[in-house]
């Protein structure tokens, strides 16, 4: 409304020897000059104090009304006059959103200590496993030396018999060969 006003008081009164470019041209002045200047402008743009007046008003209720609606959110805290439910009621938003922070980093170290713990675990089971082969490995070389020793046993223990029937066998034939009678000779190196 007041820039209508502005552009049709304007467009009226518009022309190359008008007060109003003068006054516009001129530095500021001082705080005090500024309220005269205004008048000054009302006057050469042609209006009436009324006019005038209900356009100051407007401006001067838009803004109050901008103000109120910027404040608003922290009238109630600002203000320690007002009823104590507005002001239990930020404290208790200000508690909330304290809790909400709170609760979202404990959350977060919560996680972490998950994922620490997951971790954990994980290598703690890589490293079972890597023992539990290594244990395997060892008790199969076991198992495979043990069957080693057994068949050199066995082999040993076959090449004995068959070296102690050898030596028996040649020893008969020397008997044999030495008393005639196997028998004889059989009795009298069992007695030797």
């Amino acid at each position: 409304e007041i820039a209508q006003a502005r552009n049709s008081v304007d467009a009226s009164t518009q022309g190359p020897d008008s007060s109003s470019a003068k006054l516009s041209s001129e530095p500021d002045g001082s705080s005090a000059d500024r309220p005269r200047h205004f008048v000054e402008l009302a006057r050469a743009m042609k209006i009436s104090q009324d006019t005038h007046e209900s356009l100051a008003t407007d401006a001067a209720n838009y803004l109050c009304s901008q103000i109120q609606n910027l404040l608003a959110p922290i009238y109630p805290a600002v203000n320690q006059g007002g009823p104590w439910e507005e002001r239990y009621a930020m404290i208790r938003l200000a508690q909330k959103l304290q809790k909400s922070k709170r609760n979202k980093r404990w959350r977060k170290r919560k996680r972490k200590h998950v994922a620490e713990l997951f971790q954990k675990e994980h290598a703690d089971y890589d490293r079972i496993d890597q023992e539990a082969d290594e244990w395997r490995a060892r008790q199969i070389a076991k198992d495979m030396a043990q069957r080693k020793v057994e068949n050199m046993k066995q082999i040993a223990k076959k090449k004995a018999n068959e070296e102690r029937k050898r030596l028996e066998s040649e020893v008969k034939l020397m008997l044999t060969l030495w008393c005639g009678n196997p028998a004889c000779l059989w009795t009298s190196a069992w007695k030797l």
